[in-house]
């Protein structure tokens, strides 16, 4: 089985790997690994892993980034479902990890590195 390469990294957002998006094809999941493999992404994961609901505020705090860091990989990782966004009206937007998208990736990513069939996530 051929394995394909990652795309170079140019710096845009994850290519569009959307959260409805399945991982059946070896790029969808190597730019959803990409995305949440990226140091800063998964700095942000950590920190959402062990709280509920956090404000940007909190994140770029606790996972030791820059504003505009985060903002884009939060961007990026929200395009990937492994972030969510709780808005309320008149209020700042509160973030939550979707684990079960995480651990989706992560076993589509180990499926493609054992050369087993990829899951329809």
């Amino acid at each position: 089985m051929p394995v394909d390469p990652l795309p170079p990294d140019d710096g845009e957002k994850t290519a569009g790997l959307l959260a409805q998006d399945g991982l059946s094809t070896a790029d969808a999941v190597l730019t959803a690994v990409r995305g949440i493999g990226h140091p800063a992404a998964a700095a942000i994961i950590r920190f959402l892993a062990g709280h509920d609901r956090a404000q940007i505020g909190q994140i770029i705090a606790g996972a030791s980034l820059v504003r505009p860091t985060v903002n884009r990989h939060l961007r990026d990782l929200r395009e990937l479902g492994v972030v969510e966004a709780e808005v309320a009206v008149g209020s700042v937007p509160k973030y939550t990890l979707n684990r079960t998208r995480v651990e989706e990736i992560t076993r589509a990513h180990l499926a493609y590195m054992l050369g087993e069939p990829l899951p329809d996530a």
